[in-house]
Order: C-alpha cells, then structure tokens, then sequence
C-alpha cells in the first residue's frame, strides 16, 4: 500500500514544447483537456495536412504539449525562433537561418503582423493567464 503523504503532494515539473504523433487526434485532444485539464491554445492544419492541437496547462506558455495527427510524409524542421509575438498556430514558413539576426527578426516580425491572431507575446499571455490558473499543476 502506498504511503498517502507520498501521493497528495505530486512533485512540480515544468515542460514545453512536446509533441506527439498520434493516430486519433480528437480522442487524445479531448484525453488531454477533459481528463488532464489542457487547455487548447490553438488548432490548425499545416500547409503539408497534418492537423496540429496545442495545449498548456501553464499561463506562461503558449503550448507544453502539441498532437500531430498521423505521421506527414514531410516533418518540418523543429528549430526553435522564440519571438515576442503571437499568431495562431500551426505557422510554418522556410526560414533561412544563416542570414543576419537583424534581417531575420524584421523577416519574422513582418510575417507575423501580417498573420492570423497577431498579438503581442504578453497580451497572449495575459488572456491565457485569466484561463489556466497559476496553481494548476504543471
């Protein structure tokens, strides 16, 4: 039998970015926000099919976890370029990385105020902080 000490007090853990192929992306969806308590940040499809559903349970990030459905014949290459703005996700576009930091910041920015649900990163993570709570399990 376990110790009950041991079992009410979950160790607290911070993650982000995870993703995972998934086979039925509305069941898990819906495994991950009605039983774990995600909350779903955004959902789209990618320029190459694949469906995307990002979710956090932290209010300082915009996903901890995303789904990808199925496998697409082509994965996008995961570099990371945090940025101080918010669009809707999925948004894929080419980048070249070996250009100046000062061209590829001012090549970003333009393509985000030009995309979709573009807000500055704070105002994004002021609307999620009024959604998931600061004590929620992470």
């Amino acid at each position: 039998m376990s110790d009950p000490q041991t079992t009410s007090s979950a160790p607290r853990m911070s993650f982000s970015h995870l993703g995972l192929v998934v086979s039925d992306i509305e069941m898990m969806e819906a495994f991950y926000t009605g039983v774990l308590g995600f909350e779903l940040t955004d959902k789209g499809v990618t320029g190459q099919g694949a469906t995307m559903a990002f979710m956090t349970l932290d209010p300082a990030e915009h996903h901890q976890v995303f789904l990808v459905d199925g496998r697409p014949d082509e994965l996008p290459s995961n570099t990371v370029i945090d940025t101080p703005w918010y669009i809707y996700q999925p948004f894929l576009e080419p980048i070249d990385l070996a250009r100046p930091d000062d061209e590829l910041m001012a090549e970003t920015e333009e393509m985000c105020r030009n995309a979709p649900g573009f807000k500055p990163y704070a105002e994004f993570h002021d609307d999620l902080a009024r959604r998931v709570p600061a004590t929620a399990p992470r």
